[in-house]
C-alpha cells in the first residue's frame, strides 16, 4: 500500500507556504505538538519564489524532532494556484502526502486520523480526496452546515477541501492527468464558482470531482481549524474557524457505495442520503434544495424538495431542527420545506436571516449585518499638512457609524498634535513628500479596502457602507472611482476610465476624476502585482498606473466626499505613469474615436463600438428597491 510512501515513513506533510512567516510559526508549532502515533513522516516546507526571508528562516530555524526535513524555495513566483499543482505532485515521489496551507491548525490527532482514512480510503474509486477539515458553515451560500451523522467516522461531499487534505499518487495522478488534457473547459459549474478567481487549483479540483462524479470524504470533527488570513483567495477572515478534535479514537469508516450521508456541490444532501432514512420518498426522483439557493438549472428532475416558495406541495415540512434534514426524517409537518413538482417552483433564492436568525456566535453577526457577503474594513490614511482642519474630517469618518473603518493619521511636521485619539493610529514624519507619507500610510492599513483623504475633505454620512457592501457583494471587482465632489452635473460615462485612456491623458485630466477619497481599492491587489521595487513611487498616477496594471478599474455611480476638492495633490510630479500596454492601433483608434458621438448620445448598438474598442468594464449601479448592487454597461 502506498501509505509508507517511497522514501520515508508514513505519508510526507506538504507545507505550500509563501509570505506570511507568523502564520507558518503557529502551523509548525501544532505540528510540534502531535501525535505521530510511531510515524516519523518527512516535513516538505515548499516556499513560493523568490522567497520570503522571513519564511525562509521560520523554515531553517525549526527542528523537526520527527524525520527528516526539506526546505524547498522555488525560484520564481508560481502564484497560488501553480504552487498547489506543483505540491500535490509530490504525491508521485512520495507517495502520499498531507497538505496543509500556512493559515492552518491542526489537532494532535490529525496524523493518526489522515493514516488510519488513507488506509481505508486509497483504493475506493469514489473518493478522489480525504478531508481533515470538518464544514460548519457553507462555501456554497455561508449558512450554517450540519452533515446528517451516520454513525461513522465521515460523510462524503462533491467538493474539494483546500483546508488540509490527504492524496495517494494515484488520486492526485487521475486529477493531474483530466487536468493536462483540458477537459475543464466542458464542465458546468454553479454561479457561486463562476465568480471564483482563476488562481483558484480548488475550482478547478471541483469541475475535476463534477465530471467523474467523485467525491472528498470528510471527518465529522475536525483535525485542522482555519484562521483565513490575509492572502491569495482569502477574505472572510474567522468565518471558517471551527472546533478540533483532541484525540482520534479507532475510527469506523465506510465504503463510499454503503454511505447514508452524502453531500453534493452545493451542500445539499443527494437523493439517495435522503431516501436512506426517509421511506416516504421512495418512489420518486427528485433534487434536494433545502437551503433554497441551488442555481435552477441544476434541478431537473421532476419533483423537487426545497426550501423555495411553491405554487402547490404534495407534502410540507417544518425546519425546526438541526440540520433540516431530521425535520423530513421524522415527518414533522409545517410551512417552510416543500415536496413538489418542479414546475410548481418559484425561482426566487431564500434570505438567510429569516431562518438561520437563532444562530449564535460570529455567524450570526456575519449573516443578520452581511447578507449572504462579508462586509469589508476600511481603512483610510488621511494626510495632514497643517493647512485644514483634520477634526473636521475625522469626524466626517465618525458619522460612517455602519461601516468598519480603521484610521490613519499622517501629519508632517507641521501638522499640530492635539493628543491622541484611540480611534486614530498616528504617524508622524519630517520632510517627507506626499507620496512617501501616502505610502507609510498604506503600509500600516490592516483593513480589506483602503483610500486617502487630504486633512479638510469630508465624507458624505453612510456613503463608506456603499463602498464596503459593493466590494463585499461585488467580488469582481478589485478597485473604483466614484463621483468627484466638484462635479454638480455629470455623465457618469465621463468617469470611466481604461488603462488605455490613462496612459493617453494629461495629469491635470486624471486627477480631475481620480483623487484623493474617491478611489477605492482591495488591499491586497497591490499585494498581488508584481512590484518593480527597483523603481521608487513618486506621485499619485504611478500608484494607479500600478493598480491598473493589476485590474480593470470600475465606476461606481456613488458620491462619498462633501463640495471641497483637495488641492495638495495636483502639485505634486506626476512622475512615470504611462503604461507599457498595447491598445488600440492607429487604425482602430480613428474608428473608435468616429464612433464616440454615438457613445455620448447613448445611442443604441452604435455606442457599443466605442466602448468595446476602449475596453470599457461596467458601471456599478445600486439599486435601492432590492438593496442590490449590479453591473451595467451603460
Amino acid at each position: 500500500m502506498t501509505i509508507s510512501g517511497k522514501i520515508n515513513n508514513g505519508p510526507v506533510i506538504v507545507i505550500p507556504a509563501y509570505n506570511r512567516p507568523g502564520s507558518l510559526q503557529r502551523l509548525l508549532n501544532s505540528l510540534i505538538r502531535s501525535d505521530f502515533a510511531g510515524f516519523n513522516p518527512l516535513l516538505h516546507i515548499s516556499i513560493d519564489g523568490p522567497g520570503d526571508p522571513g519564511v525562509i528562516e521560520v523554515a531553517t530555524n525549526l527542528d523537526w524532532p520527527f524525520g527528516e526535513k526539506v526546505i524547498d524555495v522555488q525560484v520564481q513566483h508560481m502564484g497560488l494556484k501553480d504552487h498547489i499543482l506543483k505540491c500535490g505532485g509530490l504525491s508521485s515521489r512520495y507517495g502520499s502526502i498531507i497538505m496543509l496551507e500556512d493559515d492552518l491548525i491542526v489537532s494532535p490527532a490529525f496524523y493518526q486520523f489522515g493514516v488510519n482514512a488513507l488506509r481505508f480510503y486509497e483504493h475506493d474509486p469514489k473518493v478522489a480526496g480525504i478531508s481533515l477539515y470538518s464544514y460548519r458553515v457553507a462555501e456554497s451560500c455561508f449558512f450554517p452546515f450540519e452533515p446528517l451523522n451516520d454513525g461513522n467516522a465521515v460523510f462524503f461531499i462533491q467538493f474539494a477541501i483546500s483546508w488540509g487534505q490527504v492524496w495517494t499518487s494515484g488520486q492526485w495522478a487521475a486529477f493531474q492527468n483530466w487536468y493536462e488534457t483540458g477537459n475543464e473547459q466542458n464542465v458546468r459549474l454553479p454561479e457561486f464558482l463562476d465568480d471564483w478567481p482563476d488562481s483558484s487549483w480548488k475550482k478547478e479540483f471541483i469541475k475535476f470531482l463534477l465530471s467523474k462524479d467523485l467525491y472528498f470524504s470528510v471527518p465529522y470533527v475536525s483535525y485542522t481549524s482555519n484562521f483565513h488570513e490575509k492572502g491569495t483567495s482569502a477574505d472572510t477572515p474567522g468565518l471558517f474557524q471551527v472546533p478540533l478534535a483532541l484525540t482520534s479514537k479507532a475510527n469506523s469508516f465506510v465504503p463510499f457505495d454503503e454511505s447514508r450521508s452524502v453531500y453534493n456541490v452545493f451542500f445539499e444532501p443527494t437523493e439517495s442520503t435522503i431516501k436512506s432514512s426517509a421511506r416516504q420518498f421512495q418512489e420518486y426522483n427528485f433534487d434536494v434544495d433545502l437551503y433554497g439557493t441551488t442555481d435552477l438549472d441544476f434541478l431537473k428532475s421532476e419533483f423537487i424538495l426545497t426550501r423555495r416558495k411553491v405554487n402547490k406541495s404534495i407534502k410540507s415540512y417544518s425546519a425546526s431542527m438541526n440540520p433540516p434534514i431530521w425535520d423530513i426524517i421524522q415527518d414533522l409537518a409545517g410551512s417552510e420545506l416543500f415536496f413538489a413538482e418542479r414546475k410548481e417552483l418559484l425561482p426566487a433564492k431564500v434570505s438567510p436571516a429569516k431562518y438561520f436568525a437563532k444562530q449564535r456566535g460570529p455567524l450570526q453577526n456575519f449573516l443578520s449585518t452581511n447578507s449572504l457577503t462579508n462586509i469589508p474594513k476600511i481603512s483610510i490614511v488621511v494626510l495632514d499638512f497643517g493647512n485644514f482642519s483634520f477634526d473636521r474630517t475625522f469626524q466626517s469618518i465618525q458619522q460612517n457609524v455602519d461601516a468598519s473603518v480603521q484610521v490613519i493619521r499622517v501629519r508632517d511636521g507641521h501638522a499640530a498634535d492635539k493628543g491622541s485619539r484611540d480611534e486614530v493610529f498616528d504617524i508622524q514624519m519630517t520632510q517627507a513628500s506626499y507620496i512617501k507619507m501616502l505610502l507609510e500610510g498604506l503600509s500600516s492599513a490592516d483593513g480589506d479596502i483602503v483610500t486617502w483623504m487630504e486633512s479638510g475633505q469630508e465624507l458624505l454620512p453612510k456613503s463608506l457602507w456603499k463602498i464596503s457592501e459593493m466590494f463585499g457583494k461585488l467580488s469582481v471587482v478589485q478597485w473604483v472611482n466614484t463621483i468627484p465632489p466638484s462635479m454638480k452635473s455629470y455623465k457618469i460615462r465621463d468617469l470611466r476610465m481604461s488603462a488605455y485612456l490613462f496612459s493617453s491623458r494629461k495629469p491635470g485630466s486624471v486627477r480631475n476624476i481620480m483623487m484623493p477619497g474617491t478611489v477605492f481599492w482591495r488591499t491586497s491587489l497591490l499585494r498581488d502585482i508584481d512590484n518593480n521595487h527597483d523603481k521608487e513611487l513618486v506621485s499619485d498616477l504611478e500608484l494607479w498606473s500600478k493598480l491598473f496594471q493589476g485590474a480593470q478599474l470600475y465606476t461606481f455611480d456613488h458620491k462619498t466626499l462633501k463640495d471641497v476638492d483637495p488641492q495638495r495633490y495636483r502639485n505634486i510630479p506626476a512622475g512615470d505613469y504611462k503604461l507599457d500596454r498595447t491598445g488600440p492601433g492607429t487604425i482602430t483608434t480613428l474608428i473608435a474615436n468616429s464612433f464616440k458621438f454615438f457613445y455620448n448620445k447613448d445611442i443604441p448598438y452604435l455606442r457599443s463600438i466605442y466602448r468595446e474598442l476602449y475596453k470599457f468594464p461596467g458601471i456599478i449601479r445600486y439599486q435601492d428597491a432590492k438593496n442590490s448592487y449590479y453591473l451595467s454597461d451603460y
